[in-house]
């Protein structure tokens, strides 16, 4: 076995950032990665097929990407999920023992700051951050015929560029990668039906 997907996107579902990843985000960086690199696969949750057991299948996912692309806003900090899978990166990062003194080229975890970082955790706030979008935080489908869509475009063009050069020094695969994923809640049981 080895990676499958070459970025995985995570990211909250709620609120503007999760539409304006769907929308605008996920199908730009797709079609600019194809320009760097041959067959650019890149996992969304929303590709999750019904029926699933979703938990498992982010766990997997997960496991067998090769980087994060983390959305990163107020709404991502109080993702259990979001959190989840940030963290299970950075264990990733720590085994391997790189990110540190390595500087930020060998990072498994890429953030993209969505919104400005004041309300972040310090430990958010203490990584290197320089892929800023929060001047194209349009979620609608029109801004995709907006003036400032070219902008936009040529911040993931140069997003792509750097995912690309950084996917070069992502360590071989392993399967004993741990996951870092909060436990389910607790079966409530069946609900009684009401007395008549």
């Amino acid at each position: 076995m080895t990676y499958e997907y070459h970025v995985f996107v995570s990211y909250p579902h709620a609120g503007h950032v999760g539409t304006w990843t769907r929308v605008h985000l996920v199908p730009t960086l797709k079609e600019c990665l194809a320009d760097e690199i041959s067959r650019p696969q890149v996992f969304v949750d929303e590709a999750i097929e019904p029926g699933a057991h979703w938990r498992q299948e982010l766990r997997r996912s997960l496991g067998r990407s090769r980087l994060l692309l983390a959305i990163w806003s107020p709404l991502y900090f109080d993702s259990d999920y979001c959190l989840a899978e940030w963290s299970t990166m950075a264990a990733r990062e720590r085994i391997l023992g790189i990110g540190g003194a390595d500087g930020p080229s060998s990072r498994l975890v890429f953030p993209l700051r969505y919104s400005d970082g004041d309300s972040f955790p310090r430990a958010a706030k203490e990584v290197e951050q320089n892929t800023v979008f929060k001047d194209f935080r349009y979620p609608y489908p029109q801004f995709r015929d907006s003036e400032r869509y070219l902008p936009f475009y040529d911040a993931v063009t140069d997003l792509a560029q750097r995912i690309a050069a950084r996917l070069t020094n992502v360590p071989p695969w392993d399967p004993d990668w741990p996951t870092e994923f909060p436990d389910p809640p607790p079966d409530p049981g069946p609900t009684p039906l009401p007395r008549l």
